[in-house]
């Protein structure tokens, strides 16, 4: 269990802001917003051959982190406020230079990855697919956020406490260790039942229960299903769970119990790109002076057309291009959320109802049913009332190839990231607190769907395959290989 190593050796020693450095990632300075892990944001290198410091706004920013109200802090806020924005600017102005001068279409994609990226793996695809996109004269943004597993499990253990950032949490950290410890153990009998039933249910009655899945006639429903289909191996991967099944035994209680904090810490990460811990008087370490907010709140709420008052790296870009839209009417806008970088996107078209986005594409969305219905469709719905045409695409697996994912070389509990989200990690109270991203969830939230909007909403289903780049097979593929995941073909055809 290599990744269990990992872990251990980042609690130990922990684990460096520095990565990279990657090839081209200076090309790409002005196609990358970094985020670290309190939502504030830090920029790449100008130069290939130097390493990336993930951990640079967090070093500078801490006078903040333990005095909120001093001019240290409110000095460093303001160089900091400053840097950003110009490198925002710089970003805009080089989509006007690109658009003048290089070929562009004046379409901008702004893509948001999902959870489990190592920020080397982040940038290497940033740097890729920026140089195709520019090719087909599309300005492309990427997003990427420090959603990597041990840090995460580092801010569980040595960093939060009761949803604040604590100066004392290394103190309390070997309670939660060994209470994780003892968790896993006393949980053993839950997730084996969990593992079991998930294996027995997604076996069973297979074929029957996929025709049901796919055969759904209605427009706005598109499923792939390739000549070679039925060549895939399916004996193949059930006889591998069988002679897996021993590890098992051990790995299914850990990635039960482990897995909740760290999924529990990303979430933590995705709202921080929005509003930052400094954003509160009480934000700072728990044992800091708070007098008052790092924005200088007021008591009184703000007029409902103001921005949200939060400063997160995420959430003062997609403001900022909110503004260059309504300067350049022309440009149209996509964004694409993988995974996790779908609750993302939600956040961005909740906090920023104002941007203008023709084409909102959900890969495997990891976020909730409810809030496809309770945030997606209202936006498409604004949009379409204000006379603007905006289409909204959601992208899923096959389900068997969603409820039968090898990882881990089958010694990890079977299916795919959203399984386990469904059935470990977000232990859902109802239907639409499970992922909106496995179509077997999203399947039974159709009828939810306002017929105003329904002609503006697409659902593709990819299909089985052993050509694992002809279409994506895991959770973690819909970005692998040479998938056009920006193309609208890709989307729906």
């Amino acid at each position: 269990m290599r990744w269990i190593g990992l872990i251990a050796a980042c609690l130990l020693m922990g684990c460096s802001g520095l990565h990279g450095p990657v090839e081209g990632q200076s090309q790409t300075r002005n196609n990358v917003v970094s985020v670290d892990w309190d939502g504030n944001y830090y920029p790449l290198p100008s130069n290939d051959d130097v390493k990336v410091d993930s951990d640079a706004s967090f070093d500078a920013l801490k006078p903040c982190y333990r005095d909120n109200s001093s001019d240290a802090c409110q000095d460093e806020l303001q160089r900091h406020l400053d840097a950003t924005t110009a490198h925002f600017d710089a970003i805009f102005e080089q989509i006007l230079i690109f658009n003048q001068t290089e070929g562009g279409k004046k379409r901008i994609v702004l893509y948001i990855h999902g959870g489990l990226n190592s920020r080397n793996g982040a940038l290497k695809r940033a740097v890729k697919a920026a140089g195709q996109m520019k090719d087909q004269g599309i300005y492309p943004i990427f997003i990427n956020w420090r959603s990597g597993l041990m840090s995460s499990l580092g801010d569980h253990y040595f960093r939060i406490r009761d949803g604040q950032l604590s100066r004392t949490a290394p103190l309390s950290s070997p309670v939660y260790i060994l209470g994780d410890a003892l968790g896993t153990v006393a949980g053993a009998p839950v997730a084996w039942w969990k593992e079991a039933q998930h294996a027995f249910v997604s076996s069973v009655n297979r074929e029957k229960k996929d025709a049901r899945l796919l055969t759904v006639s209605e427009d706005g429903i598109q499923y792939l299903n390739p000549d070679n289909e039925k060549n895939t191996s399916e004996l193949l991967r059930t006889t591998w769970w069988w002679v897996t099944s021993p590890v098992k035994i051990v790995t299914t209680p850990a990635v039960h119990t482990i897995g909740k904090p760290a999924w529990n810490s990303m979430l933590r990460r995705v709202d921080v790109q929005f509003v930052r811990p400094l954003d509160f008087p009480n934000g700072a370490w728990e044992t800091g002076v708070k007098k008052r907010s790092a924005l200088r709140m007021s008591a009184s709420p703000p007029p409902e057309n103001e921005p949200m008052p939060g400063t997160g790296a995420t959430l003062l870009f997609a403001q900022r291009l909110q503004a260059f839209q309504e300067q350049h009417p022309d440009y149209r806008v996509t964004l694409i959320g993988h995974s996790m970088g779908g609750i993302a996107v939600n956040r961005v078209l909740q906090n920023v109802p104002d941007l203008r986005v023709d084409d909102v594409v959900f890969m495997a969305s990891a976020d909730t049913l409810d809030n496809f219905l309770h945030t997606s469709l209202p936006y498409v719905e604004r949009q379409l009332r204000k006379g603007r045409d905006v289409r909204l695409y959601n992208l899923f697996l096959h389900p068997e190839n969603e409820d039968r994912e090898v990882s881990a070389w089958g010694f990890s509990p079977s299916g795919s990231l959203l399984v386990w989200i469904d059935y470990a990690f977000g232990d859902p109270d109802y239907i639409l607190q499970r992922t909106a991203g496995r179509w077997s969830n999203m399947k039974e939230a159709l009828p939810l769907i306002k017929v105003d909007v329904r002609d503006h909403v697409y659902f593709k289903v990819f299909g089985k395959t052993k050509d694992k780049c002809g279409q994506p097979q895991k959770h973690g593929a819909f970005d692998d290989c040479d998938f056009p995941f920006w193309d609208r073909a890709y989307w729906w055809q």
